[in-house]
């Protein structure tokens, strides 16, 4: 484990040191890092995401994982209440989801919000 750590950290500035050169050498103007750094965020960066990801799910390991941390921490009363928050949140940022999604009405274009007053009519 050591050896692949050290492997990659050298191979990481190399890496590093091979950018710092063609920059200090003139190789690429401020202009031309401006568009590279774009290029590497807007494309790169996303599909190293979703490569990283390319696995087949296992949905069993990751709940049992959830479950020892919770139940490791918490016990088994913690994992019922951090399933009820987990639920009661998920609820309630779906709800805020379709309430924000929803074209505005004339009341929230006037300002006045049913979530500001709740009872109001």
């Amino acid at each position: 484990m050591a050896s692949s750590v050290i492997l990659k950290t050298t191979q990481m500035f190399l890496i590093l040191l091979c950018g710092v050169l063609v920059y200090k050498t003139g190789l690429l103007d401020s202009r031309s890092v401006r568009k590279l750094s774009d290029l590497l965020l807007l494309f790169v960066m996303p599909l190293l995401i979703f490569q990283s990801y390319q696995a087949d799910f296992d949905r069993e390991l990751l709940y049992g994982l959830f479950r020892t941390l919770i139940n490791g921490l918490l016990g088994a009363e913690g994992v019922f209440y951090i399933t009820a928050f987990s639920t009661m949140s998920n609820l309630f940022l779906w709800t805020h989801g379709v309430i924000v999604m929803a074209p505005a009405s004339s009341e929230q274009s006037s300002g006045k919000s049913r979530a500001a007053v709740p009872y109001a009519e």
